[in-house]
């Protein structure tokens, strides 16, 4: 009678036609689609940065000229826009190195416990010097108590709200910007309504608004595009979900919730 060796060493390949193959596949081919769309977002973050960079330098092709004769105005311009570009590209690079590390899906612990109320109104207290105009009405509306906590994650949550504050206040320059929150019908969920009636939101990008980045070569839209993206992976990390609202037409109106 022979012998039957089991080699328990060797690695069981699944059959094509299984479905543990075949779930294994989608899963690739989904992280491979989130591998190329990250690519793709940096590669024009990085081309937009390189087109600023390209205007810095001709300032400083003229500067460099020994016959040009500069008054102070002209100077002071110069300076300003010099400064102002820099601090886009700054920031442009900083927000698409931020979703690189927050673009993978996959949940975060919530372990920080937080006073929704008391919250929401620190938020726009901290960015408010992002505000373009004084005289524009910053509210906050909410059906909660005063003590109501949720336990989520702080960190994430203060990167996502910001993201989504300080884009309303650099494009609202008249009228209001109101945050209002209330629990969903379940009671598992908290529901955010950030509206604002700033310039709003192109046509062509309302149906992609999370997922492509607005390719108009305006520097400020693009990276409001990012922080768009980066406030959209945030909800997800910590169990929500994010829309706009596409039916409201006197304002933008961005609606996310995430567990309470």
């Amino acid at each position: 009678m022979g012998t039957t060796i089991y080699n328990y060493n060797e690695k069981v390949v699944p059959r094509p036609d299984s479905l543990e193959y075949q779930k294994k596949l989608v899963s690739t081919m989904k992280k491979a689609r989130r591998e190329h769309s990250k690519a793709k977002m940096l590669y024009q973050v990085l081309h937009d940065v390189q087109a600023v960079y390209q205007g810095v330098d001709s300032y400083l092709e003229i500067l460099m000229n020994s016959e040009l004769k500069l008054d102070q105005c002209d100077w002071d311009m110069m300076c300003h826009e010099v400064r102002s570009k820099s601090s886009l590209v700054g920031e442009m690079v900083d927000c698409a190195i931020e979703l690189a590390q927050y673009g993978d899906l996959g949940q975060v612990p919530r372990h920080d416990e937080v006073l929704v109320n008391m919250f929401c109104q620190d938020m726009f207290y901290t960015c408010e010097r992002y505000l373009n105009n004084p005289n524009v009405q910053m509210c906050v509306e909410t059906s909660l108590a005063d003590d109501f906590v949720i336990r989520t994650h702080l960190g994430y949550l203060r990167k996502l709200f910001k993201n989504l504050i300080v884009s309303a206040m650099q494009f609202t320059h008249e009228g209001y910007i109101k945050l209002s929150v209330m629990p969903d019908d379940s009671g598992k969920y908290l529901v955010f309504r950030l509206s604002n009636t700033g310039v709003g939101i192109p046509e062509n990008m309302k149906d992609v608004l999370f997922e492509r980045l607005p390719n108009d070569g305006n520097l400020c839209n693009t990276i409001v595009g990012v922080r768009l993206r980066i406030s959209y992976a945030l909800t997800q990390k910590i169990g929500g979900t994010m829309f706009l609202d596409q039916q409201r037409k006197d304002c933008t109106s961005i609606v996310f919730s995430i567990k309470i």
